[in-house]
């Protein structure tokens, strides 16, 4: 039987739920009001992924966007709640929302060049704080670099090229983490590659 294409790192013990894992952390308060705090309403996050999708996703090989749209329904019809299994969907999805705000022309969005980056802002740490959590709890995956990888894009945007550099390490550690995995559980004969 050959493992899942996208299993995480390490699973949890108990339930999923971030308010209640990440004490076990660490963290000292209720870490989802804040995460889903950056975001304004559902609407306002349509905007921005069909901005992203539509305009932005420029890339050599771009984002899957049936995938990826599929995965943000789900995330959104949950609640939304952020949970072990959706908190690098949340971290993408925030960071998605970080760069198209930049340039999304929308009555639904301020129109001042501070205030649009304010809200950028606002989005990419919550995205950058849920992959921080994600990493904490040794959730990497796939998701997770790609994660990573727009988080690091955001910041060359905004100009922070020394923090885009420490983030682009973070999706490497997460690549090698997964493979690293990957072969323990072959070598326990749980699946193959």
């Amino acid at each position: 039987k050959s493992a899942p294409l996208n299993p995480p790192v390490r699973t949890l013990e108990g339930p999923s739920e971030i308010d209640v894992v990440m004490p076990e952390y660490g963290c000292p308060t209720a870490p989802t009001p804040d995460l889903l705090g950056a975001f304004s309403t559902r609407a306002h996050c349509s905007v921005l992924v069909d901005h992203f999708f539509n305009d932005i996703n420029w890339m050599r090989q771009p984002f899957p966007q049936k995938s990826l749209r599929k995965s943000f329904e789900a995330f959104w019809d949950s609640g939304p709640k952020i949970n072990a299994q959706n908190i690098n969907i949340f971290a993408l999805l925030c960071n998605i929302c970080a760069i198209a705000m930049l340039s999304v022309q929308h009555r639904l969005f301020p129109e001042g060049p501070r205030d649009r980056l304010k809200a950028a802002r606002r989005y990419h740490y919550a995205g950058r704080r849920a992959l921080l959590m994600s990493t904490i709890m040794g959730r990497e995956d796939v998701d997770q670099i790609v994660a990573w990888l727009v988080s690091c894009r955001f910041l060359l945007l905004d100009r922070r090229i020394g923090e885009a550099y420490t983030l682009g390490s973070s999706a490497v550690r997460a690549a090698f983490s997964i493979v690293v995995g990957r072969q323990a559980l072959t070598q326990r004969g749980v699946g193959h590659l």
